[in-house]
């Protein structure tokens, strides 16, 4: 079966919630016979998510339910399909495993913490705004399958090197901001990139398909690349400049 990829937006509902619970070191509220966990009142850094609450299966993380507790490591159970906003932001988190469960991970879910290298799970189709921005990223694997990446959600990392899957439609503004890239390859799928999607970094060749919109400075406040591609006729290819501060593309 061949897919399609089409360039648009991501609508989300909410669950309906029912009621609240605590059980030992964990707040939680109960929907439609699956358990939200909404908050942590433990002392350890370390923390074991249960797959099961009261036997019902736990399957989201809400909003700031493990934020600012000075986590170091966490384990997330399978089952977990939804990781809400800042739900582990403003911790020590070195590492994480995800689960081949979860499909959504909100707004800086896992900004402000100390992860060196991530590995995203195979069903994962959302990654949000500033999901895993501000941390020590030196390496991103993406599955196949993913489509939208939000604003920021990459940014000020250490990223050096990285590869978008062909299934992403829109690079979003700042996805990529403020890493150290030097080379990036924008797949086929892409059919526009936003302000500042890989801005502030020491770009000096970008491969990219033909006719791809580009909104305004993807490089962030150099326009260099923009007015190149878009002079040349928006043609594919493999543009280089001799370095970071020079303002000529060529394409080859």
């Amino acid at each position: 079966m061949k897919k399609s990829i089409t360039c648009g937006f991501l609508f989300l509902l909410p669950f309906t919630l029912a009621y609240s619970q605590q059980s030992p070191d964990f707040n939680w509220e109960e929907s439609l016979g699956t358990i939200i966990i909404t908050g942590y009142t433990g002392n350890r850094k370390t923390v074991t998510i249960p797959d099961n609450i009261d036997g019902m299966p736990v399957n989201v993380i809400g909003p700031s339910a493990f934020a600012n507790k000075g986590l170091t490591d966490v384990v997330i159970p399978n089952g977990i399909r939804e990781i809400w906003e800042y739900a582990f932001a403003n911790n020590q988190l070195t590492r994480i495993i995800f689960p081949n469960s979860i499909t959504d991970i909100r707004a800086n879910a896992f900004a402000n913490n100390q992860l060196t290298s991530v590995d995203l799970p195979a069903k994962i189709y959302s990654i949000h705004y500033g999901a895993f921005s501000n941390n020590r990223l030196a390496s991103v694997n993406f599955p196949n399958g993913v489509f939208f990446i939000g604003a920021g959600a990459f940014a000020r990392n250490h990223l050096t090197s990285i590869t978008i899957p062909n299934s992403v439609a829109t690079i979003q503004p700042a996805v990529f901001a403020h890493n150290r890239l030097t080379s990036v390859v924008i797949p086929e799928s892409v059919c526009s990139m936003n302000y500042a999607a890989f801005g502030y970094n020491p770009l000096t060749s970008i491969t990219i398909g033909a006719n791809v919109f580009l909104d305004w400075e993807v490089l962030g406040t150099d326009g260099s690349f923009d007015q190149a591609y878009t002079d040349g006729g928006k043609q594919a290819g493999t543009y280089t400049r001799p370095n970071a501060e020079s303002k000529i593309w060529t394409r080859r």
